[in-house]
C-alpha cells in the first residue's frame, strides 16, 4: 500500500470494496420495504419506527471520525473485519427482538456501528492502490451501494411502485458513479465544479418533491436524484484528497461522513413530525420552533451573502476593471432588489403559499449565483448577481418571516426576533468564511460556494 498501482491487485481490492458497499447499501437503503411490517409488528408511531432507518444510516456516517482514527492504528483490513463481526452480531440478535426500543438499539445502533466501521475503510483503501484511475476505481467501489439498493428491495418483496422507485434510484446511482468516476480522472475536469453543479441540481429537484403527483414524474426525479447522489458520493473522496492530501484522507473522509450522518439521523424523524403537525394552527412551540430555525437559516444565508460583498469588492474591481461606483452597484442592486420584491412576494404568498414562493426563490437565486460564476463582463455580473439573485432573495425573504406568524400567537414577537437574528449571524460569519477561498479563485468560487449554500437551505 506504499505505492499506487493503478491496476493488478488494486482491482481485486476495488471489487472487495464494491461487495462491502453492496451489502451496506442494500441493508441500510431497503428499510422502506419493511416499514409497514415493522410498524404493524411493533405497534410504534411512524416517527419512532422510522428511527430504525435513521439510526442505522446516521450511525454509519457518524462513525466516520472514529473509523478514520482507527485506520491509522489498526489498518483498513482490521477495522473492516471488526465492523463485519459487529454488524453480523447486531443483525442476528435483532431477529430475536420483540420490542421497538431494543430493535432500534440492535438494528439501528449495533448494525450501524458495524457498517460504519466497514464503510470508511472500504472507500479509503481503494485510494492507496490508485492514482491515475483513482476517481474511476472509487466510483466502481461505491457503485456497490447502488447495486445493493437495486437488488435488495425486489428480494424482499413483490414489485410495486415504491420498490420500483428505489430500484431506479439505485440503477441511476450505480451508473453515475462509474461515468462520473471515469470522467473525473481526466486532467481537464474540475471535480469541485461538477460536485457543485450536481448538488444544485439535486437540491432544486428535491425542493419540489411534495408537488410531484404523477408516477412518471417521480420516476424522472428518481433518475436525477440517483445520478446526483452517485456523483456526490464518488467525488467527495476525490475532493477530500485534492484539498487535504492522501495522508489525511481517513480523518477528512471521517469528518465529512460525520456531518452526513447528523443530517440522516435527524431528517426522517423531523419529516415524520412535520407531517403530523403541519399547519395545525398557532402552536406557540413544537414544530413552530423548527419553522423558526429554518427561517433563521434563510436569513443567515441571504444577509450573509448580501452583506459580505465588501470582502470581494477589490477582487471584482480588479477582475472586471470597472469604476468604483459601478462595481459597488453589485451590492446595491442585490440588496435593493431583495426588498423591492416585497410587494410582489407578498401577493404571491396568497396564491402559492410561503413554501412555494420560498422554494421558487431558491431556484432563481441559485441559478443566478451559478451563472454569475461564468461572467466576464461587469454589466452581465450586475444583471445576474445583482438582479437575478436579488429577485430570488426577495422571494425567499418575505415568506421566511411571514410563515412564523402562522405558528405563533403568544410568542410571535419572540419567534420573529429569533428568525431575524439569522441576518446578524450571517453578517458576522460569512466574511471570515469567505477568507478560506483562495485569493486567485475568489471571483468565481465565491458565487459557486454561495449557490450551493443557498440550494442546501431548501434541500
Amino acid at each position: 500500500m506504499s505505492e499506487s498501482l493503478d491496476g493488478g491487485w488494486g482491482w481485486v481490492v476495488t471489487f472487495s470494496s464494491l461487495t462491502l458497499n453492496f451489502l451496506i447499501g442494500g441493508i441500510c437503503h431497503s428499510f422502506g420495504v419493511f416499514f409497514l411490517e415493522f410498524l404493524d409488528y411493533f405497534g410504534g408511531s411512524n416517527g419512532k419506527t422510522q428511527l430504525l432507518s435513521s439510526v442505522v444510516n446516521g450511525t454509519v456516517y457518524l462513525l466516520g471520525p472514529i473509523a478514520g482514527a482507527a485506520l491509522k492504528r489498526f489498518g483498513c483490513r482490521g477495522v473492516a473485519m471488526f465492523g463485519a463481526v459487529v454488524s453480523s452480531a447486531g443483525l442476528i440478535l435483532s431477529t430475536l427482538s420483540m420490542d421497538l426500543n431494543v430493535m432500534i438499539l440492535l438494528y439501528g445502533g449495533v448494525v450501524g456501528v458495524g457498517c460504519g466501521l466497514m464503510f470508511t475503510p472500504s472507500i479509503v483503501i481503494v485510494n492507496y492502490y490508485f492514482n491515475k484511475y483513482r476517481a474511476f476505481s472509487t466510483g466502481i467501489a461505491k457503485c456497490g451501494s447502488g447495486i445493493g439498493t437495486v437488488a435488495f428491495p425486489p428480494l424482499s418483496m413483490s414489485a410495486n411502485e415504491g420498490a420500483l422507485l428505489v430500484s431506479i434510484i439505485g440503477i441511476s446511482n450505480t451508473l453515475s458513479k462509474i461515468v462520473i468516476g471515469k470522467i473525473s480522472d481526466q486532467s481537464w475536469v474540475d471535480c469541485i465544479l461538477i460536485n457543485c453543479v450536481s448538488l444544485v441540481i439535486g437540491g432544486v429537484t428535491t425542493c419540489f418533491v411534495p408537488y410531484y403527483r404523477l408516477f412518471s414524474i417521480l420516476v424522472t426525479y428518481s433518475i436525477i436524484f440517483g445520478g446526483v447522489m452517485g456523483s456526490f458520493t464518488t467525488l467527495n473522496v476525490i475532493i477530500a484528497i485534492e484539498l487535504k492530501g492522501l495522508e489525511r484522507l481517513p480523518n477528512a473522509f471521517g469528518l465529512l461522513n460525520l456531518w452526513i450522518g447528523i443530517a440522516i439521523l435527524l431528517g426522517s424523524p423531523i419529516a415524520a413530525v412535520n407531517k403530523k403537525n403541519r399547519m395545525s394552527g398557532p402552536l406557540d412551540g413544537g414544530w413552530g420552533w423548527m419553522v423558526t430555525f429554518s427561517s433563521l437559516m434563510l436569513n443567515f444565508l441571504i444577509d450573509g451573502i448580501c452583506f459580505s460583498f465588501g470582502v470581494f469588492f477589490m477582487e471584482f474591481l480588479v477582475y472586471f476593471g470597472g469604476s468604483n461606483w459601478k462595481t459597488q452597484l453589485l451590492s446595491s442592486v442585490v440588496n435593493g432588489t431583495t426588498f423591492l420584491l416585497g410587494p410582489i412576494a407578498g401577493a404571491a404568498l396568497k396564491r402559492f403559499g410561503c413554501r412555494g414562493v420560498a422554494i421558487f426563490g431558491t431556484v432563481v437565486s441559485s441559478a443566478g449565483l451559478f451563472l454569475s460564476t461564468f461572467s466576464v463582463d461587469l454589466n452581465v455580473m450586475i444583471l445576474l448577481y445583482g438582479g437575478v439573485v436579488g429577485v430570488g432573495f426577495g422571494l425567499m425573504f418575505t415568506p421566511s418571516i411571514v410563515i412564523i406568524n402562522y405558528y405563533f400567537s403568544k410568542r410571535r414577537a419572540f419567534a420573529t426576533g429569533i428568525a431575524m437574528c439569522g441576518s446578524g449571524i450571517g453578517t458576522f460569519a460569512f466574511p471570515p468564511l469567505s477568507g478560506f477561498v483562495p485569493t486567485s479563485e475568489k471571483t468565481s468560487s465565491s458565487s459557486s460556494f454561495y449557490s450551493v449554500a443557498t440550494t442546501a437551505s431548501q434541500w
